[in-house]
């Protein structure tokens, strides 16, 4: 539908709906058919990428040859491609970088259901990864010599068939921060972040939050992760992943990784939730793990059911 090749970041797209684009040729073609960019790295504002379909690689976005756009408030939702990354593939030095998007239902019929990076390393600030689908490895992400770098990111209901629910690493070492993994699976069971057993992958994992007992084999423990956890208190299964009260991934953050002043949804970092301990790292304010920043105090809620007959 749209391509940005040879273009810089003074080139700018706002405020409309990328959709049903559709490239079906074979390899070269077939890429990127709601935006292609080759040697290019346009600025992207409030669009939405809906229900694009690629034949091999980036149903709403393939980044190729040294191209880095920035996306800011940006949503891939329903987006696909017939091989590798549904929502966005990055190929040969691509380094994009993404503040306050989401990937949701995007499906990928090989690798990286949301995401697929090839010698490419993308950054990621507030960013929402629900409900997307890889027949192969990486639900949400797959990387390949790709050392991506995502801070206060949401994981949740990714899946894949053979490795990786939320994240599969191939001789790539990302750094993750601030983030909460929740209910990505691997043909029914937890699976959050897996790597490559041949070729490496040694993710650095820090002030993050999952439902997995431990970090998978090969991953770095940065320090104070929430390992095993139940449930971070969002409604997953409406893809509202805002935490809820007395949530442990509140005030848990590390406060020197995202410097953003706002969250996914526009509001405040760093809001101190008072009935919430600080566990995370810096002088409070401390900042929440997750795309979304808690802006009320955690209370009780009290039910009471009323009796029909008064």
């Amino acid at each position: 539908v749209v391509t940005g090749s040879g273009t810089d970041n003074t080139a700018v797209l706002e405020g409309f709906t990328i959709t049903a684009g559709q490239d079906e040729g074979a390899d070269p073609q077939g890429v990127g058919a709601g935006m292609l960019n080759v040697s290019g790295s346009p600025t992207l504002q409030n669009l939405r990428f809906i229900g694009n379909e690629a034949n091999t690689l980036g149903g709403g976005m393939f980044n190729n040859t040294s191209s880095s756009p920035i996306l800011t408030n940006v949503s891939f939702i329903a987006n696909s491609s017939n091989n590798d990354g549904g929502g966005m593939a990055n190929r040969q030095i691509s380094n994009p970088t993404l503040i306050n998007v989401r990937f949701i239902g995007n499906t990928a019929s090989d690798n990286g259901g949301a995401i697929n990076n090839i010698g490419s390393r993308p950054q990621l600030i507030n960013a929402v990864f629900s409900q997307n689908t890889a027949v192969n490895s990486g639900g949400a992400i797959y990387n390949s010599s790709s050392d991506a770098e995502l801070i206060n990111v949401s994981f949740s209901q990714n899946t894949a068939t053979v490795n990786g629910g939320g994240i599969f690493n191939f001789s790539s070492n990302p750094i993750i921060s601030n983030s909460v993994f929740y209910e990505n699976t691997v043909n029914g069971n937890v699976n959050s972040i897996a790597n490559s057993s041949f070729f490496g992958g040694a993710p650095n994992v820090s002030y993050s939050y999952f439902d997995d007992a431990s970090l998978s084999s090969g991953t770095v423990d940065g320090g104070n992760n929430l390992l095993g956890q139940a449930n971070p208190f969002f409604n997953a299964a409406n893809d509202d992943l805002r935490l809820l009260v007395f949530s442990t991934a509140i005030d848990a953050g590390n406060n020197v990784t995202n410097t953003e002043a706002t969250d996914l949804a526009g509001n405040p970092r760093k809001f101190d939730d008072g009935a919430v301990s600080d566990t995370g790292n810096g002088t409070a304010p401390i900042i929440d793990m997750g795309a979304f920043e808690r802006q009320t105090n955690s209370t009780t809620v009290l039910y009471v059911k009323s009796d029909a007959a008064t």
